[in-house]
Order: C-alpha cells, then sequence, then structure tokens
C-alpha cells in the first residue's frame, strides 16, 4: 500500500467550498490504477486542507510520476478560491 499526502492552503472561509469539489470529483484520482481511497481532512483552525490519497501496488515512484505527468491531475489543481 502507497500512501501519499498532500497539503493544499486555502484562504479562510473557502476550505468548505473546496471540500464539495473533492466529494464531487469521482473519476480523476479515482481512475489511476491501484487507487483505493482518498480522505480530505479539514481544519476548523488553520486555512489547510491536507489530502490523503491511498493506491495498492509496490510501483511506488512509478506509479506516483504516472500520476503527476497526467493531464487529469496538473487540471485539478488549477482552482484557487
Amino acid at each position: 500500500m502507497i500512501s501519499i499526502f498532500n497539503r493544499l492552503s486555502v484562504k479562510k472561509g473557502a476550505a468548505g467550498q473546496i471540500v464539495k469539489r473533492f466529494a464531487n470529483s469521482w473519476g480523476n484520482a479515482q481512475g489511476f490504477a491501484g487507487f483505493v481511497s482518498m480522505e480530505v481532512l479539514r481544519s476548523d483552525h488553520i486555512p489547510q486542507l491536507r489530502i490523503m490519497e491511498e493506491y495498492t501496488g509496490e510501483e511506488g515512484p512509478p506509479l506516483f510520476t504516472e500520476m503527476l505527468s497526467a493531464k487529469v491531475f496538473s487540471e485539478s489543481w488549477i482552482f484557487r478560491a
């Protein structure tokens, strides 16, 4: 199992809107080989989200590199709140 953690800084008060975007984005990261789950953690005190994705397999960096180079991955980070 491979876990990838990301931190996303957001404008104060915008975290709820971005969490909804993640909740409604089924098919982006979920389409990558070995995808198991995604969790989005939100703090009421810090304008920041933590995103954890889990994947099966032992590929490690090649799987992550494939994901980073995918067009849908880069497009998913275009929005700013």
